[in-house]
């Protein structure tokens, strides 16, 4: 099961939400994120920090960085998901 998450996740044309992940492997939602920290502990996924660039909004929803003022003063702030990338086994 631990290769068929690693596969999904290298395979994936598009961002997995875990919903969408455990349906599609017919995995408990709480078990996948179980497996997924398990696969990060090992060292066969890596997690990538969410990152801001001219074509996603700030925390704000601004689309126009320079007219993001940043989460102390936007009553709109959200957190991204966790993203994960796939390492190869170490050899």
């Amino acid at each position: 099961m631990l290769q068929a998450i690693l596969t999904e996740i290298q395979n994936a044309q598009e961002p997995l939400d875990l919903q969408r992940l455990s349906e599609h492997l017919d995995i408990d939602v709480q078990a996948l994120q179980g497996m997924i920290q398990f696969l990060v502990r090992k060292g066969r996924l890596q997690p990538v920090a969410p990152h801001t660039s001219a074509d996603t909004p700030c925390s704000c929803g601004s689309w126009v960085q320079s007219a993001c003022p940043g989460p102390e003063q936007c009553p709109f702030v959200y957190k991204l998901p966790p993203a994960f990338v796939v390492r190869p086994p170490h050899s």
